[in-house]
């Protein structure tokens, strides 16, 4: 799955609310406080792109943090979801992340498609949203277009060479 338009969909304020908890940063006693860590980083980020609240900037390694925090969140709400149906990261299931590239494994496509269920609702808490276009479902053995190219051009070398030498 991919998160679409990652860095330009991220809230600022959103920081907050994976810091500590939505509810608990809109409170009325809360939103009058702006020494939160949360907000100290909303506040560095708006300012490092114009004021504005919705998207962060691309490329400076301090963005790639910042939406780490938001979407490691996500990531820990997610296997925190799943311990409820009974599932066990690392043991029904894997979930591998690279920034907002997500990859899921397990060995039934009904919990796939749980997970992929409820990645999709905890990434939209935060604005966030997968890019069905380059969602794609591969069964094992894993091979991809790139591998199939890979195994026919190692077939064509090894044809030619046979073609040139004896053994």
């Amino acid at each position: 799955m991919d998160v679409s338009k990652c860095f330009e969909s991220i809230y600022t304020h959103s920081i907050s609310w994976a810091t500590k908890n939505k509810k608990i940063i809109k409170s009325d006693q809360n939103t009058k406080i702006s020494a939160l860590f949360g907000q100290k980083l909303d506040k560095l980020m708006q300012s490092s792109n114009k004021n504005e609240t919705n998207g962060i900037v691309v490329g400076p390694e301090f963005s790639r943090i910042f939406a780490e925090i938001i979407l490691q969140t996500i990531d820990l709400n997610v296997i925190k979801k799943l311990e409820n149906y009974n599932y066990k990261h690392q043991k029904d299931y894997d979930i591998c992340r690279y920034i907002d590239d997500i990859f899921i494994f397990s060995n039934e496509i009904t919990l796939n498609k749980k997970i992929f269920e409820i990645y999709t609702d905890e990434l939209s808490k935060f604005n966030l949203h997968i890019n069905e276009s380059k969602t794609k479902k591969i069964s094992r053995p894993f091979f991809t277009s790139k591998s199939r190219v890979i195994l026919k051009i190692n077939n064509e070398v090894n044809e030619f060479s046979k073609s040139l030498f004896k053994f």
